[in-house]
């Protein structure tokens, strides 16, 4: 784990402190470190995707085409809720 310091300029402190507020936060140095955060997950799921041993696409076709116990089992596993099948 590593820690970095930002500096901001004027305008950019007052942008996050404007921005923290209108989020209803009280603290904009907590919002600002909330808001990297969120940034930074996008970029760890991107590295994490361009190292995977198989491209999103290859996933996607073969659990397009995989059985339904299978494809429960990968919603299971991932944790996102299954759409309900056509009778």
């Amino acid at each position: 784990m590593a820690t970095y310091t930002v500096t901001t300029s004027a305008d950019e402190d007052a942008a996050i402190a404007y921005l923290a507020e209108q989020a209803g936060q009280t603290d904009p140095a907590a919002f600002f470190d909330a808001q990297v955060h969120n940034m930074l997950n996008g970029w760890v799921i991107t590295q994490h995707t361009a190292m995977a041993p198989a491209t999103p696409m290859d996933v996607s076709n073969a659990y397009a085409a995989a059985p339904l116990d299978q494809q429960q089992q990968v919603v299971s596993i991932l944790n996102v809720p299954l759409k309900e099948q056509p009778a």
